[in-house]
């Protein structure tokens, strides 16, 4: 069961990541690696469960590296919390309902990515209610057949994700709006003027963002684009 499953969020990743971006996805019990003090140390308050994923997903992430001849040393983490890797690369980790999903892409191509994934029954509307436009939330109860909270609370984090690789700021989820269509797209639009100002306006990039519910897993991925 849970090899079929590992086979599906696999070909779920696939089918919304470009296909310049690599990935590696497992259970998170696959791999214990022995981390290194600073890498420890990055986890030093986790529970265990969290520091079995911590520590497989820098298993992943080696490994993706070591697949694109990227060199890397200690992956430590950023005062907002995203992991750091050579300048050459830029990655992503995020675990969720016992697996660990990693990803890396070339500088070269993309200034920065951010992927997630959640289990959709652990993200509930009024989870979310306090931190989001409020003509999103009337969006979201409106039709409670589709995984709307999940979708909104998980492009969140890939949003956070993609921009804390550069940032030394953490992105709140107020800063953005997402607007659902009839016909099952959404859109990121900006809110505050960190948002437009920065990033949504300037000529020299695009961004690219999808998501696919993928069996009980809703798994989002943005990224900033270079022209």
């Amino acid at each position: 069961m849970q090899t079929e499953r590992l086979n599906a969020l696999s070909r779920g990743w696939r089918e919304i990541l470009p296909s310049d971006v690599r990935f590696e996805i497992a259970q998170a019990s696959d791999y214990t690696s022995k981390l290194s003090v600073l890498e420890n140390e990055a986890i030093r308050n986790a529970r265990k469960q969290r520091a079995e994923e911590f520590s497989t997903g820098r298993h992943l992430l080696k490994k993706i590296l070591s697949k694109m001849n990227v060199s890397f040393g200690d992956l430590t983490v950023t005062p907002n919390g995203s992991v750091k890797t050579g300048s050459s690369v830029t990655c992503s980790i995020s675990h969720s309902g016992g697996f660990v999903f990693a990803a890396a892409a070339p500088a070269s191509s993309f200034q920065s990515i951010g992927a997630d994934m959640e289990v959709l029954e652990d993200i509930n509307p009024e989870d979310i209610e306090g931190y989001i436009p409020q003509t999103e939330f009337r969006q979201i109860i409106s039709d409670l057949s589709l995984p709307r909270a999940a979708v909104s609370f998980s492009l969140r984090e890939s949003i956070a994700k993609c921009f804390g690789n550069f940032e030394r700021r953490f992105i709140d989820f107020a800063e953005v709006l997402i607007d659902y269509k009839n016909n099952g797209a959404v859109e990121i639009l900006p809110i505050s003027d960190y948002m437009q100002k920065k990033f949504l306006r300037d000529s020299h990039r695009s961004f690219y963002y999808d998501y696919i519910v993928n069996e009980d897993f809703i798994l989002t991925f943005f990224c900033i684009n270079f022209h």
